[in-house]
């Protein structure tokens, strides 16, 4: 009878030692899944700002494409400059009164067109 009671004993020691395995099984998983947890949640909201910045920017883009555009179809000659006093957007209709392509405008001192330039009548 003594192997019988030692078997028993191997049985529920293994048991035993089966839940303690199972138990820091599942500990661990817990573990993982809010260490994951933590560092989802700041690539969730960097993921939103990369969303939120590339929408910005096609609405940029967006907005950018009507005003060329809009410059294109005007008729009246337009000349935006920067704070030095350089033609940074043109539209084909300054270029037109100058008798010049518009594209030459650009970079240059919008004070000097009428000196340098010759004013046409259109």
């Amino acid at each position: 009878m003594t192997a019988v009671i030692g078997l028993a004993l191997d049985v529920g020691q293994r048991r035993e030692a089966e839940e303690k395995v199972t138990v820091a099984h599942q500990e661990l998983e817990e573990r993982v899944r809010q260490r994951t947890d933590d560092l989802d949640r700041p690539m969730m909201r960097c993921d939103r700002r990369i969303c939120q910045r590339a929408e910005a920017e096609r609405e940029l883009h967006d907005q950018k494409h009507l005003m060329e555009l809009v410059l294109q179809g005007m008729t009246s000659g337009v000349i935006v400059a920067d704070e030095a006093g350089r033609a940074i957007i043109v539209n084909p209709a300054i270029g037109r009164i100058f008798g010049v392509d518009a594209e030459q405008l650009k970079g240059r001192d919008w004070r000097q067109f009428g000196r340098n330039l010759q004013y046409r009548q259109t």
